[in-house]
C-alpha cells in the first residue's frame, strides 16, 4: 500500500526524482529524435525537410488536444500505473519504427506517441513530482527535476549516438534502427524502476495529504472539473509562458541542421553539439533556474532573466558578419542561448503552483497549459522546414529571428503576469 503523509528519507525522494527523470528523458527523446538525428530521420523516412516536419505537426495536434482531457482522467487513476502503461506503449512504438522503417510507419508511430507520451501521462509525470515534496519546495524541485532530466538526456542520447555510429557506420537507416531498438529497451527498464521508486516514496506533500483526507469532498463530473481548472488564470499564464519558451527552443534546435548543411560539419560532430546544447545545457540551466527562482522568490522573474539571455544570445549569432569563420565562438553563443533557454525550461511548470492551482487539478492544469504551450509543434516545424527548402541558408536567418521575437513576447507576457499577481491570488481564492 502506498505511503501517504509518512516521512521518508532524502534518498527515497532522490530515487523517485531520478527515476521519473529517466522515464521522461527516454520518453521525450523519441518524438523529438530529429533534434539530434536530423539527417538519420531524413534517411529512414526518405522525405524532404518540410515533410519531416509533418511528424511534429501530428504530435503538435496531440499536444493541443489530448493532455487537457487526459489530465482530468489521470486524476482518477494511480499515477504509477499510468506511467508504466504509457511507457510500455511507447516501447512498442519504437520497436515498430525499427522493424518497418518508412515514412508511412513513422506517421503511424507518431500517432501512437500522441497517446503513449501525451494523453494521460504528460500531466501525471509532473503530478508525480509535486506529490513527493511540499508546495513551498516546488520551484526548487522543478529546477532539480530539469537538471536530472538534462543528465538523463545526456546519457540516453549519448548512448544512442554511439549505437547510431557503431550499428550504422555509413548506413544511416541501420543506425536509426539501432537507436529505436535501444530506446524501446530503455523505456521498459526505466519505467519499471520508476514504478517501484514512486511506490516506496508515496505522497509527501502536506497539501496533497490534506486533500486526500477530505473524503466528504464532492466529486466533480468531467465537464465540471474542466470548467473548474480553466477558471485559474495561472493555468493560462503558464500556457503562454511555455509557448514562448518552447518557440525559442525549437528555433535553437535548428542550429543542428545549420551546422551540417551550411557550415558543412560532420553529422556525428553536429549530433554531439546537439546533445550538449539540448541536454548538457539543461543539466546546467534548469538547476540555475530553480536557484534563481528561490533567491528571487519568484518563478516569473527568473524566467524573464532567461528570456533576456536567450534573446540576446540568438541575436548575437544573427549579428555576426557573413565572413565570420570562428566556429568556436558560434558554438559558444549557441550553447549560451540554450543555457538561458533551459534556465526557464523546467521552472515554468511551477507557475500553476505559484498561481495557487490545487493539487487535485495539477495534472489537468499542466495538461491544459501544455496544450497551449506546445502549440508551436503544430506549425513551426513545417514552417521552418519550408523556409529551409525555399530559401536555403537564408531560411535559418528567418528561424533565428523568430526565436528572438518569441523571447521578447515571453518577457512582455511575464511583465503583465507580475502586474496581475494580486488579482490572480484573489481569483484563485474565489475559484477554489
Amino acid at each position: 500500500m502506498e505511503k501517504i503523509g509518512k516521512k521518508v528519507g532524502k534518498l527515497s525522494i532522490f530515487l523517485s526524482l531520478a527515476s521519473v527523470s529517466m522515464v521522461f528523458a527516454v520518453m521525450y527523446s523519441i518524438p523529438y529524435v530529429k533534434s539530434v538525428f536530423y539527417d538519420g530521420m531524413l534517411a529512414i523516412t526518405g522525405v524532404s525537410n518540410a515533410e519531416l516536419g509533418v511528424l511534429m505537426t501530428i504530435y503538435g495536434l496531440g499536444e493541443v488536444f489530448t493532455p487537457g482531457i487526459g489530465g482530468i482522467l489521470a486524476s482518477k487513476y494511480d499515477h504509477k500505473i499510468i506511467i508504466l502503461i504509457s511507457s510500455i506503449g511507447t516501447a512498442v512504438a519504437c520497436a515498430l519504427m525499427a522493424l518497418f522503417p518508412s515514412f508511412a510507419m513513422a506517421l503511424v508511430v507518431w500517432t501512437i506517441l500522441v497517446f503513449s507520451t501525451l494523453f494521460m501521462v504528460w500531466g501525471t509525470l509532473f503530478k508525480a513530482i509535486r506529490l513527493i515534496v511540499s508546495d513551498e519546495e516546488q520551484g526548487k524541485i522543478s529546477g532539480y527535476f530539469g537538471g536530472f532530466i538534462g543528465v538523463c538526456y545526456l546519457v540516453v542520447n549519448g548512448l544512442c549516438l554511439v549505437i547510431y555510429s557503431m550499428v550504422g557506420g555509413e548506413n544511416a537507416i541501420l543506425g536509426m534502427k539501432g537507436v529505436f531498438y535501444a530506446l524501446a529497451a530503455m523505456m521498459v527498464l526505466f519505467s519499471v524502476l520508476c514504478y517501484f521508486a514512486l511506490k516506496r516514496t508515496g505522497v509527501n506533500n502536506p497539501t496533497a495529504v490534506e486533500e486526500m483526507k477530505k473524503d466528504t469532498e464532492t466529486k466533480l463530473s468531467f465537464w465540471n472539473e474542466l470548467k473548474a481548472v480553466m477558471k485559474y488564470p495561472g493555468v493560462w499564464y503558464f500556457g503562454g509562458t511555455l509557448f514562448c519558451v518552447y518557440s525559442t527552443n525549437i528555433a535553437i534546435q535548428y542550429f543542428t541542421p545549420y551546422f551540417t548543411s551550411v557550415l558543412q560539419a560532420a553529422a556525428v560532430f553536429s549530433g554531439v553539439i546537439a546533445i550538449v546544447r539540448s541536454y548538457g545545457m539543461r543539466l546546467l540551466g534548469s538547476p540555475t533556474g530553480g536557484f534563481l527562482a528561490g533567491k528571487l522568490k519568484s518563478v516569473s522573474n527568473a524566467i524573464i532573466i532567461a528570456f533576456i539571455g536567450t534573446g540576446l544570445s540568438i541575436l548575437a549569432v544573427l549579428l555576426l558578419p557573413d565572413n565570420f569563420t570562428s566556429i568556436g565562438i558560434l558554438i559558444a553563443l549557441v550553447l549560451l542561448a540554450s543555457f538561458f533557454n533551459n534556465v526557464g525550461n523546467g521552472i515554468e511548470y511551477a507557475i500553476p503552483t505559484e498561481g495557487r492551482v490545487p493539487v487535485k487539478y495539477h495534472a489537468a492544469a499542466i495538461g491544459f497549459g501544455s496544450a497551449l504551450g506546445f502549440a508551436p509543434d503544430l506549425f513551426e516545424h513545417v514552417l521552418f522546414g519550408h523556409w529551409i527548402d525555399k530559401f536555403g541558408a537564408d531560411g535559418y536567418t528567418y528561424i533565428f529571428i523568430y526565436g528572438v521575437a518569441a523571447a521578447v513576447a515571453g518577457i512582455a507576457l511575464l511583465i503583465k503576469y507580475n502586474a496581475d499577481k494580486r488579482r490572480l491570488a484573489a481569483a484563485a481564492s474565489s475559484a477554489a
